[in-house]
């Protein structure tokens, strides 16, 4: 019923998953029928972080954000690493031309990301 096409091939967009799960990594899924009979296989585009880069690193400091006041009851200066793990596909991290000017609202001191697959560390601009 959520998928859009006909014939042999439908799409499934991630705003009509109803699964927070598949909502927050998977951009889309495809459905492909081989034949006339037996099983159709399915796939799934790349969750890659074309899109929404300054976004999806927001959203990774404000979900450490919380932690940030009971930090400071122990540390001077608070620094936040977040990894782009090379192993998880929903981590691939292809930064666009605007991301090295991004700023970030954040409580923490300094942030970095660093993603794996590169081997490259990029300092976030942070904004209190």
């Amino acid at each position: 019923m959520q998928t859009s096409g006909s014939g042999r091939s439908w799409r499934i967009s991630w705003d009509q998953f109803h699964e927070p799960t598949l909502e927050k990594y998977v951009a889309e899924v495809s459905i492909y029928l081989i034949g006339d009979q037996g099983q159709s296989c399915w796939s799934s585009a790349p969750a890659f972080w074309l899109w929404e880069t300054e976004q999806r690193v927001q959203v990774a400091l404000d979900e450490k954000e919380p932690k940030a006041s009971e930090y400071r009851n122990f540390c001077r200066e608070l620094w936040l690493l977040i990894v782009a793990d090379r192993s998880w596909l929903s981590s691939k991290f292809f930064p666009d031309q605007n991301f090295a000017k991004a700023t970030f609202s954040s409580s923490f001191d300094r942030a970095f990301l660093l993603d794996e697959a590169s081997s490259f560390v990029y300092e976030l601009r942070i904004e209190r």
